[in-house]
């Protein structure tokens, strides 16, 4: 086959032919010196290419083989001959249509580009016959190459090892991304340039690559596009799934573990911290090593050997497991190893973590309940033409009724507060005069609520039931006193920051078990303080009928 041709007719009617014939698709991998490699056969929809010797390994470099196969029913270049060509880096990837005569019919080539295009990181070449080709794939595939190497040139200006960093979640995008930041401050850190980050929201985990398959073969052209051989995750990846992702894409693949253990080997300066990291390391890496090669299944036999001979793979963790002896490690526990560590409720005491929120649910209804009733029940006996008669304004009577309220609100708040400390004692570990003041403020949200209510309702049973529906429930469900509100569904979650009681939760619990000040609890006082006040607005805004 002469070198710098695709494919010559003669070639491609051998090929249509004998694809005719047994009715399978057949290809060929040719080198750049155009000598057949591998013949294949497949199936009449596809073909399987066996593994690949991983040689031309460099950044930059392409596979140095070009896919030459046919398709039998005139179908163009499918989305697995794409991702052949996308991980397996070919030079070229070629599907030549059989006619019903067994001859040469319209042929497609595609190849990656240097660089994105279009949202497409391939272009696609078609010709009606494999003769009108004009096309010299060893000079396409040396300028690829050569782009790609001057690309890459100019991003790694530096001397850092650069790194793609991936995230895979099914929580909320904000918590990823800022999980993600952290990661990348973390390669930083140990002398990695992040390339760039991709970030991927799943319902559920693949578990074999954690991702989704197409998003991992483009995250392997965009490794090659930036000039990047490591992928860092922000997770803790198992043993099948790093072999799983490094034979799949033939890039290095670590985790946030690892990155740390790392970044402790670089900082470790004492003997002892050395010898500390270096354990840790082992005894991470020992269930994550393997053979890349099933060319070296057996190396050593008989004498200095494990019975009839010794995989690549045993030689090395058995000189892991000498070299921890030697260190004398062995019965050393790994001092990196994870322990859970309660903070702020150690005794794991289930009332710590219920009655600061269920104080905050109590005081929803008795707040609302306090004021929903004031107004219409005047309405519903006739008695407001007798507040009329006194010459009241409007303001005037609301804020003796909510004035009232609030010194019996207060007092209800403060019995409650107490039956915590001395009845269930839970323990207040705050600033008690900063708890009083925010549930003040809270309890005037929960009143002027109840006058809203009273003020627009027709009736006494009506007032009772809107005051039910939109306070204590919400309060209960979507405070996140009972259920977690990163665990609710997204519009859920955007739902509960309408809800006062998620702040005074949050403030409530801070207080009680943390012992947290205004400099943490600051954003949802202010929200609270907002709240109030743009309730306290729309309260005396609404009009309010039989009163002038």
């Amino acid at each position: 086959m002469p070198p710098r041709e695709l494919l010559t007719p003669e070639l491609a009617r051998q090929l249509t032919e004998l694809s005719r014939e047994i009715h399978r698709q057949v290809g060929l991998l040719l080198d750049r010196t155009g000598a057949v490699t591998h013949v294949i056969v497949g199936d009449a929809k596809g073909l399987l290419i066996p593994p690949l010797p991983r040689e031309r390994g460099a950044k930059g470099r392409l596979k140095g083989l070009r896919l030459i196969h046919t398709h039998l029913d005139g179908e163009p270049l499918s989305q697995d001959d794409l991702m052949d060509l996308a991980l397996l880096r070919l030079d070229a990837v070629a599907a030549l249509t059989v006619t019903p005569e067994g001859l040469p019919g319209p042929l497609q080539v595609a190849h990656l580009l240097p660089h994105e295009e279009n949202g497409r990181n391939w272009a696609i070449l078609s010709t009606d016959h494999v003769a009108h080709l004009e096309m010299d794939v060893v000079a396409l595939a040396e300028s690829l190459e050569a782009e790609l190497a001057k690309t890459q040139g100019i991003l790694a200006s530096g001397r850092e090892e650069r790194a793609i960093l991936i995230g895979v979640t099914g929580r909320s995008r904000a918590d990823a991304e800022e999980s993600l930041q952290e990661l990348a401050e973390l390669a930083r850190s140990a002398g990695l340039e992040v390339a760039a980050t991709i970030l991927q929201k799943r319902e559920k985990f693949d578990p074999r690559f954690l991702m989704g398959k197409g998003r991992l073969s483009e995250l392997m052209i965009q490794a090659l596009q930036l000039g990047s051989d490591l992928l860092v995750f922000d997770a803790e990846l198992t043993p099948a799934q790093v072999r799983s992702i490094t034979d799949f894409t033939e890039l290095r693949v670590i985790d946030r573990t690892q990155l740390i253990l790392d970044l402790f080997a670089q900082r470790a300066r004492s003997r002892e911290g050395k010898l500390q990291v270096e354990m840790a390391q082992v005894k991470y890496l020992l269930p994550r090593l393997r053979g890349r090669d099933d060319a070296l299944s057996r190396l050593t036999g008989g004498i200095g050997g494990r019975g009839p001979g010794e995989t690549r793979l045993e030689i090395d963790r058995r000189r892991l497991q000498e070299r921890l002896h030697r260190q004398g490690l062995t019965g050393v526990e790994l001092p990196l190893k994870p322990e859970p560590r309660f903070w702020f409720n150690a005794d794991l005491e289930g009332v710590n973590y219920i009655v600061p929120g269920l104080v905050v649910s109590i005081m929803a209804l008795v707040g609302t309940l306090l004021t929903t009733l004031t107004v219409v029940r005047e309405l519903e006996r006739g008695t407001m033409e007798s507040l009329m008669a006194t010459g009241l304004t409007k303001a005037e009577l609301l804020l003796g009724k909510l004035g009232t309220y609030f010194l019996i609100g207060m007092v209800d708040m403060l019995i409650f507060m107490a039956m915590a400390k001395f009845l269930f004692a839970v323990p207040l570990r705050g600033s008690l005069s900063l708890l009083i003041g925010v549930f003040a403020v809270y309890l005037l949200i929960m009143l002027a609520q109840g006058l809203f209510i009273s003020m627009t309702a027709d009736n006494q049973f009506q007032a009772y039931q809107v005051s039910m529906l939109i306070t204590f429930v919400p309060a209960v469900m979507l405070s996140g006193f009972v259920f977690a509100i990163p665990l609710m569904p997204w519009w859920l979650q955007a739902l509960s920051y309408l809800v006062p009681a998620r702040y005074m939760v949050s403030i409530s619990k801070g207080i009680y078990l943390k012992g947290v000040g205004v400099e943490v609890l600051g954003p949802d006082i202010l929200m609270l303080v907002g709240y109030a006040a743009v309730l306290g607005v729309v309260v005396m805004l609404t009009p309010l009928r039989k009163i002038r």
